[in-house]
């Protein structure tokens, strides 16, 4: 347990465990036990990894979509946006922000109702 939080390096840890594994064998059974922690502890660190990246990508997910669905409203209402306004539209990274836009395009009369300039 305490060996694979340490701030050994891989090279250390390898020597250290051959020195265990040599000099203090492990009996059967805790052979058995040591193989299923092992793979325990496996499988946790792939579904932390994988619930991270999980996240991030629902959220660029969200981003984009949310960004898209603005860009469609705006194009609709008003014609062909300017491209300084979409590419001001694509640096905004919070999906509150997006919402907030769409609401305000609802309700504009003009692009300049955004309050983008």
């Amino acid at each position: 347990g305490r060996m694979c939080r340490s701030d050994l390096d891989d090279a250390r840890k390898s020597q250290l465990l051959h020195m265990i594994d040599r000099y203090l064998p492990l009996s059967e059974d805790e052979e058995v036990e040591m193989s299923q922690k092992m793979k325990e502890k496996e499988q946790f660190e792939v579904h932390e990894w994988l619930s991270e990246y999980e996240m991030r990508g629902i959220e660029q997910g969200l981003l984009q979509g949310t960004r898209k669905t603005l860009m469609l409203l705006l194009e609709h209402k008003f014609g062909l946006v300017p491209e300084e306004l979409a590419r001001r539209i694509e640096e905004i990274d919070n999906v509150s922000e997006l919402d907030a836009l769409a609401l305000k395009a609802m309700d504009a009369t003009a692009l300049s109702d955004l309050n983008m300039d």
